[in-house]
């Protein structure tokens, strides 16, 4: 896997807090195996609990036949199964081409757990070929849809539905393929986390791609082998405050004063961010989006070039811990900003709550990391 994405909005949030800023349950872990003897990958040797196996499980509507599956969960709210089938698909459609956009009936069904009837068939029209599924702990039915229509109207997205049926959210563009925030390639599994975080692992077509050589191949073609995360609502946001630095192109005065962020830069519009971190580099796709100080974007300095709808950071430094994490940014040619952060929360690498370390964590100078233009310890 090569990034980490945030395709939605980090719900956690993955908020950048900390702005150039004007102020600053037990786990017991047993060493003692209670598995038993035996291959615990083939199953050789093993006991089975369950030796009773029902063969075609579940009451499909009349005039439906199981076709391929690659999903099922169990609702924690009421226990009972959910799962998918590819609309009368075989084998993907070999032969005479069988999917969920040319066969466009409801694949998803959610099942008594005791007597198997259908409690509720949805989904019919939306999707090509579902491939992954997950249900939240309120009950919501996550779906990947891995493959695209020749249309382009169809697939590459994730769409989340309530118990009953009824679409809530569509994450990505239906049909279309990206390597950035806004687009998957390929989806083909979702979970959503305790917080509400979303995890999507997108590029299907991308699980050769286990060396450098393949890995460099595969991004030059466009396919992706990453995981996806997403807030809540699939957003990145910036969390400021009233204690953000201003500028006078942003109202601060001729000196400068610290206040609320204005727009686009106080977090009203969309974003998303993207972690590689095989190239190490951290991605923010939204109009305003940015890390420590909105000014020092890829193609120059605000105000002096427009306000651009990507930005992209060098990582320098993520640590083990997940807590310290140092970008740069060339803010045109041989002028490099770096930014210094530390996570506000223990979280793994790269999701949380981030703000400014503290002194000298932000500085300028002609390369990455050196602060020899300007720093806060040294104005």
């Amino acid at each position: 896997m090569s990034k980490v994405k945030n395709s939605l909005k980090t719900a956690l949030p993955f908020a950048m807090t900390g702005m150039f800023g004007c102020s600053e349950m037990p786990v017991e872990v047993s060493t003692e195996s209670n598995l038993a003897q035996g291959n615990s990958i083939t199953g050789v040797g093993m006991a089975n609990p369950n030796p009773v196996v029902t063969q075609n499980w579940g009451d499909l509507p009349m005039g439906r036949e199981w076709g391929s599956t690659a999903g099922i969960d169990i609702d924690p709210v009421d226990g009972n199964i959910v799962g998918y089938e590819r609309c009368g698909a075989g084998n993907f459609g070999s032969g005479v081409p069988i999917n969920c956009d040319t066969n466009p009936v409801n694949p998803i069904f959610k099942f008594d757990r005791m007597t198997g009837a259908v409690l509720a068939n949805f989904g019919g029209g939306l999707m090509m070929t579902p491939h992954g599924i997950d249900v939240d702990r309120d009950g919501n039915v996550w779906v990947t849809d891995f493959a695209g229509n020749a249309e382009g109207t169809k697939g590459h997205q994730v769409h989340k539905f309530s118990s009953d049926g009824e679409l809530l959210m569509s994450l990505g563009q239906p049909g279309q393929t990206g390597s950035d925030g806004a687009h998957f390639n390929q989806p083909n599994d979702v979970i959503v986390g305790p917080d509400g975080s979303i995890y999507v692992s997108d590029g299907h077509n991308g699980q050769g791609m286990i060396t450098e050589q393949a890995m460099e191949e595969g991004r030059a073609r466009g396919d992706t082998a990453r995981i996806m995360k997403f807030n809540a609502d699939g957003t990145f946001e910036n969390v400021n405050g009233d204690d953000t630095w201003l500028e006078s192109w942003q109202g601060g005065g001729d000196e400068g004063s610290c206040g609320a962020s204005v727009a686009p830069h106080d977090g009203s519009s969309a974003a998303f961010w993207e972690y590689d971190y095989v190239a190490s580099t951290l991605t923010l796709d939204g109009l305003g989006a940015y890390l420590g100080l909105p000014k020092a974007m890829n193609e120059g300095e605000l105000p002096n070039v427009g306000v651009p709808e990507s930005v992209t950071y060098s990582v320098e430094t993520l640590s083990a811990s997940g807590t310290d994490l140092v970008v740069t940014i060339e803010s045109g040619s041989g002028v490099f900003w770096t930014f210094e952060f530390r996570k506000a929360q223990s979280r793994p690498p790269i999701v949380g709550s981030w703000k400014l370390a503290g002194e000298g964590s932000f500085r300028v100078g002609p390369t990455a990391l050196d602060g020899g233009w300007f720093s806060p310890d040294a104005a």
